[in-house]
């Protein structure tokens, strides 16, 4: 499905990056991959219950006040729910906002906690909207190992107008140690100059840091970067709920 900028949602989000904002996304990153207590909060209100169609609220005031938290949770709610689904929180200030589903990865969220792949899939959906510059980009996501998963599926139309494999993310952000991973595609490295791939930077290495395990390559959004896809496809190595991107070529320099 291709994922279109979207309007502000009374001002959970911006219209300035599908439904997510960039550069304060990559700052939940790494706060969420460093285990805050924050982070660890807002995990605990989700986790365990179903978000109510009328009265859900936030269950921490950290998670209410914190602008980054939110714009995740509102990324999350978009991933999980469908269209029709709309669901009011309360925030700081006792203001209460609405917030509408748009894929339907997850829609009995509603009605239940996620099981594991739902947080998953909507981990996957959520870290792959991140654009590093904040930078309006319609993105084409897609699931080939997911068939079944309507949303994620691409009709021959979108998969000719949306052909520059960009990577794929995967990842849980619900866990208790919450981890969001990339992999890059190769055929981007040698289009590198396009404007839409200087802005979408989160699949490609930063930086490299000590772990106990040796050493790991950091994105500039803090997602931990595998290498390039291919050799992940080949071996069949990628995470059974990967979400891919795809970039529209032809509507990058306009």
């Amino acid at each position: 499905m291709i994922l279109q900028d979207q309007a502000p949602d009374n001002n959970l989000t911006t219209a300035a990056c599908s439904f997510l904002c960039g550069s304060r996304f990559a700052l939940l990153m790494w706060i969420a991959l460093i285990g805050s207590a924050q982070a660890k909060s807002a995990r605990d209100a989700l986790i365990d219950q179903p978000i109510d169609r009328a009265s859900f609220q936030y269950t921490t005031s950290q998670y209410a006040k914190n602008p980054d938290l939110r714009v995740l949770f509102n990324s999350m709610v978009k991933c999980a729910l469908s269209k029709s689904d709309t669901i009011n929180v309360e925030g700081a200030g006792n203001r209460t906002y609405s917030i509408s589903g748009i894929l339907g990865l997850a829609p009995d969220w509603l009605e239940i906690p996620l099981n594991l792949q739902q947080q998953k899939w909507v981990s996957a959906c959520a870290i792959a909207q991140l654009s590093w510059l904040g930078t309006d980009i319609p993105v084409s996501l897609r699931a080939p190992a997911a068939p079944s998963l309507i949303p994620l599926k691409a009709d021959v139309r979108e998969t000719a107008l949306f052909r520059l494999y960009e990577g794929a993310y995967w990842g849980n952000l619900f866990a208790e140690e919450q981890t969001a991973f990339a992999c890059y595609g190769r055929k981007r490295l040698g289009v590198a100059n396009l404007k839409v791939l200087k802005a979408r930077l989160c699949s490609l290495p930063s930086t490299t840091i000590l772990t106990p395990n040796g050493t790991s390559q950091i994105s500039a959004c803090g997602l931990v970067i595998i290498g390039p896809c291919e050799g992940l496809i080949k071996r069949d190595a990628l995470d059974p709920q990967t979400i891919h991107v795809y970039l529209n070529p032809d509507q990058i320099d306009e």
